[in-house]
């Protein structure tokens, strides 16, 4: 009898080790099937936000280099404009009038006005034996509120009608004490031809020599 106990026994042990086999399996299992999740999850909330993030910083810093290249070439631009519409201006200048002849205004890039210098205009009187000038610097006043843009941008032009009308001038005519009076009209005549509008609505002398 104990043998057959035995031998009923022994046949009933095998599944309990194939059961205990199997179940050591399922973490291993688990494992596989969680990694993809786990790959997904990781790429998906830590690995692209960084990419993300580190192409917006590229972004902004090449942005930012693009924006002080602009600005550093704007300012170059600025600084060189300045001496090149005085250069013309006196070049301009010293054609009709002899030498010594120039003119100073205001800068381009100036606040808007209604009012325009010009300073130490000098040209030479007509039909004198000897080497006479008249030297004058006045203020130009016009009807627009940006008359001095408009003026900034002819102010070859007016330079050069300024020198016609002083450069027309005889020792006797500067005898007439109304002098000032009769240039004044001239110029502002001469400037509205140039600027091809009746815009000058006064011109206000500061200095009026003859030597």
């Amino acid at each position: 009898m104990a043998k057959e106990k035995m031998e009923e026994i022994t046949p009933n042990a095998a599944p309990a080790e194939s059961g205990k086999s199997g179940g050591g399996m399922m973490p291993a299992i688990v494992v596989l099937v969680l990694m993809p999740v786990i790959s997904f999850a990781i790429t998906k909330f830590v690995f692209i936000p960084q990419i993300q993030s580190a192409v917006v910083d590229a972004a902004h810093q090449v942005a930012s280099a693009d924006g002080s290249g602009h600005a550093a070439a704007g300012a170059a631009t600025g600084g060189h404009s300045a001496p090149a519409a005085d250069s013309h201006g006196a070049a301009a200048a010293g054609s009709h009038g002899g030498g010594g002849h120039g003119g100073a205004a205001e800068s381009a890039g100036a606040a808007s006005s209604n009012t325009y210098p010009f300073e130490n205009i000098v040209a030479n009187l007509s039909g004198t034996s000897i080497n006479r000038y008249v030297k004058v610097s006045f203020i130009v006043e016009g009807s627009r509120p940006d008359f001095s843009v408009l003026a900034e941008a002819n102010r070859v032009k007016m330079i050069d009608a300024t020198l016609g009308v002083l450069s027309s001038l005889t020792s006797a005519d500067l005898q007439n004490p109304g002098i000032k009076n009769t240039v004044r009209s001239k110029l502002i005549a001469a400037y509205d031809t140039v600027l091809k509008e009746r815009v000058v609505t006064g011109l206000y002398f500061s200095e009026f020599v003859v030597q």
